[in-house]
C-alpha cells in the first residue's frame, strides 16, 4: 500500500497540514494556532528541504525554435519549538527560504530571458492558552524580476525590485471528545511594501529613473477539520477558504500588480505508528493560489496567474525514526511528471500548448523530542 501511494505522490514541500490535532511527526506543523495545547510532546526541529521543477512549452509561434523552458529551484530552512500540552502552549518559528526562477526561449533572430529570484523569511509564535490559540507572525519577501530581450543597440529590458513586509494574526481553536478532534481557524493577512521599476534605454543601455510604487496587500481566510486519533493511528480531513483578497499601489507606469483570486484547500490526512517507526501521507485539492505565509515564494513564482476555478493536486509522504523521547529523523521525498494544456505566462495570446512537467522534492528534519 505505502508503496503505491509513493510512486504516485506529487512534488509538496511544505509539510504542516494539521487543524483538528497535533501530528505524530514533529517535522509536521498544525496551521491552527488552537492545537498546541493537544501535543504530547515537546520538541525542537530543524529541517531543510529542497525543490526544482522544470517545465516546458512546446510553442512553434513566432519563430520559436525549441518551445519556452522554465527552471525553478527552491531552499527552504526551518527552525521549529513545540510546546507540550495540556494547558498554556507555547510554539515559536523562524523560517528561511530563497528561490529562483529563469524563462527562456529562442528565434532565428534573438533570444528572450526572464529570471526572477526572491527570498523569505518568516519568524511567528503561538500562545495557546487550553482551547483558544492566537498565532502572530512577521514575514519579508524580496524578489528581483529582470526582463531581457536582445542586445544594444536594440535592448528591451526591466527590471522590478520588491520589498514586500507581512503581518498575519490568527486565532484558532481545537478540542478533543472521547478520541475525535475538531478545529477552526480565522485569519487575516496584511502586505506593506514598495517596488523599483527600471526601464533600460535601447541604444544605450543605461538604466532610467527608477518608478517607484507602493504596494498593500490583504488576505482574509477561514479554516475547519475533523479528526481522529489513536495511539497508533491518526486521520484528518480539512477545508480551507480565501474569502477576501485585495491590493493596492500608488504607480502603475511600468509595473502593475496581480492580485491572486480567491482559492480553497481541501486535505486529507492520514498517519501510522509501528513501534519506533512512523509514515503518513498527505493529499490536497486546491483550488486558484492558495498559499500560507510561508510559501510566499512558490506562491509569486509559480501560481500566481493561476484562475480561481483552476484545480490542482498536491500528494506528499513522509516517514519519521525514533522512540518517544531525545532524537529523532524525519524527512520526505517525491517525484512527479505531468502532461497538460496550459497558456503560456509569456505570450499573452489565450492559446494552450503542450506542458510538460517534472519535479523533484526532498527534505529531512532532526528533531529532539522532551
Amino acid at each position: 500500500m505505502y508503496l503505491i501511494l509513493f510512486f504516485t505522490f506529487i512534488f509538496s514541500p511544505d509539510i504542516h497540514a494539521q487543524i483538528a490535532n497535533a501530528s505524530f511527526f514533529p517535522s509536521v506543523r498544525s496551521i491552527n494556532p488552537g492545537v498546541s495545547h493537544l501535543r504530547e510532546q515537546g520538541f525542537l526541529s530543524l529541517d531543510s528541504s529542497k525543490t526544482s521543477i522544470k517545465k516546458h512549452q512546446d510553442i512553434q509561434t513566432g519563430g520559436i525554435l525549441d518551445g519556452i523552458s522554465t527552471d525553478v529551484e527552491l531552499n527552504k530552512t526551518t527552525f521549529f519549538r513545540a510546546g507540550k500540552g495540556p494547558g498554556i502552549t507555547i510554539e515559536l518559528l523562524l523560517d528561511q527560504e530563497d528561490g529562483e526562477r529563469t524563462e527562456s526561449f529562442a528565434t532565428s533572430n534573438y533570444s528572450r530571458t526572464t529570471t526572477t529570484s526572491g527570498k523569505s523569511s518568516v519568524m511567528g509564535g503561538i500562545l495557546d492558552l487550553g482551547l483558544f490559540g492566537v498565532m502572530m507572525s512577521k514575514a519579508k519577501y524580496t524578489y528581483f524580476y529582470d526582463f531581457h530581450v536582445d542586445e544594444v543597440p536594440n535592448l528591451n529590458r526591466e527590471t522590478h525590485d520588491f520589498d514586500i513586509d507581512y503581518d498575519l494574526l490568527r486565532f484558532g481553536f481545537a478540542t478533543e471528545i472521547l478520541n475525535l478532534s475538531i478545529g477552526a481557524f480565522y485569519s487575516v493577512q496584511t502586505g506593506e511594501g514598495s517596488v523599483d521599476s527600471i526601464l533600460y534605454n535601447p541604444t544605450t543601455g543605461a538604466k532610467n529613473t527608477p518608478e517607484v510604487s507602493t504596494l498593500e496587500y490583504e488576505t482574509i481566510m477561514y479554516g475547519a477539520g475533523i479528526g481522529y486519533k489513536s495511539k497508533q493511528y491518526h486521520l484528518e480531513i480539512s477545508l480551507e477558504q480565501i474569502t477576501e483578497q485585495s491590493g493596492k499601489q500608488s504607480n502603475d507606469y511600468l509595473y502593475e500588480i496581480v492580485i491572486p483570486e480567491k482559492g480553497s484547500r481541501l486535505s486529507f490526512v492520514g498517519e501510522i505508528k509501528l513501534g519506533k517507526i512512523g509514515l503518513g501521507f498527505r493529499v490536497r485539492q486546491i483550488n486558484g493560489n492558495f498559499n500560507d505565509i510561508e510559501e510566499l515564494i512558490s506562491s509569486n513564482m509559480l501560481y500566481l496567474n493561476t484562475d480561481e476555478t483552476t484545480s490542482r493536486l498536491e500528494n506528499s509522504l513522509n516517514f519519521s525514526y525514533g522512540s518517544g523521547g531525545g532524537f529523532s529523523f524525519s524527512g520526505f521525498y517525491s517525484t512527479s511528471k505531468s502532461n497538460t494544456q496550459e497558456e503560456s505566462e509569456l505570450l499573452d495570446n489565450d492559446i494552450e500548448y503542450d506542458t510538460t512537467l517534472e519535479s523533484t522534492a526532498y527534505g529531512i528534519s532532526i528533531s529532539y523530542i522532551y
